[in-house]
């Protein structure tokens, strides 16, 4: 079985259990939670995909990070993931359950990636034009990336747009190159 088809299968049962105990939206911060800690934390990572490392040691390790913080469902997932040997696919199965949380609640994500940290007025704007146009709600995710200089890049529902100064300069050099 291909890691797609774990993650789908193992986010699917975890969502509707969730679902089914009326604790969807405590799951769903759960998720946001391991995920968020996950990310920058490579050897947490490491220690999670360490073939070296029992199942049962990885439960406890999740455990004694994640335990106190998340709900018990979550916490019985985490070990029927260990339990199962599935721990290495952790990362995927959350952000598939994120994925059918947000299609279950109608809410679009929208990575805004700026130059800069944009304030909050910038943000709810930017939220609030998306949200006329998409027909429901929105989940801004910003990044920061000085290398785009400075605008924006938006992405959104397989969408992208590209208003950033550094795209535009590299237009001007595609033409300017085209042009000898």
């Amino acid at each position: 079985m291909n890691d797609s088809k774990i993650a789908v299968r193992y986010a699917k049962a975890f969502f509707e259990l969730a679902l089914e105990k009326n604790k969807l939206d405590a799951t769903y911060k759960d998720v946001e939670l391991i995920l968020n800690t996950l990310e920058p934390a490579e050897d947490l990572k490491d220690v999670i995909k360490s073939p070296i490392i029992s199942p049962a040691n990885k439960n406890e390790i999740l455990l004694a990070v994640f335990g106190s913080k998340v709900d018990e469902i979550t916490k019985n997932f985490i070990a029927l993931i260990c339990e199962n040997n599935r721990e290495a696919f952790l990362d995927r199965i959350l952000m598939r359950f994120e994925e059918n949380y947000r299609k279950h609640k109608g809410i679009t994500e929208a990575i805004i990636t700026t130059a800069f940290k944009l304030d909050d007025n910038s943000k709810a704007k930017i939220v609030g034009i998306l949200k006329s146009q998409l027909k429901g709600e929105i989940e801004l995710k910003e990044q920061i990336n000085d290398e785009i200089i400075g605008g924006f890049i938006l992405s959104f529902d397989n969408t992208q747009l590209d208003v950033s100064v550094n795209s535009e300069l590299q237009k001007v050099k595609r033409e300017l190159l085209l042009s000898k």
